[in-house]
């Protein structure tokens, strides 16, 4: 079974699901062969912080309605905005100072 993790932070999404979560065991029956025994079941809802990310599931009093969800922007590193610069500024221009397509 899967431990629930405590988020440093409360998440923003939207709900875009509901699953049920069951736990419980597979046991060995000679006559079916491996079986499932249910021990119980959880409701859980889907939240997604954006649409092309993966849902979290939050059980269902963990959650509260409100907020704004916002795009996960990834941060650029020092370095990787200095290759950038260093590749435009080599990068032909016209007499406008506008990049020329295709250089």
């Amino acid at each position: 079974m899967v431990e629930p993790e405590e988020l440093p932070e409360p998440v923003v999404g939207w709900v875009v699901g509901v699953r049920w979560l069951q736990s419980g065991e597979t046991v060995w029956d000679p006559e079916y062969g491996n079986l499932w025994e249910s021990s119980g079941s959880v409701r859980a809802v889907l939240v997604s912080k954006w649409p092309t990310r993966k849902p979290l599931m939050v059980p269902v009093d963990a959650y509260t309605l409100g907020g704004t969800p916002t795009p996960a922007l990834p941060a650029w590193k020092a370095e990787h905005r200095e290759m950038m610069r260093l590749e435009m500024a080599n990068h032909p221009r016209d007499a406008s100072g506008r990049w020329l397509p295709g250089g």
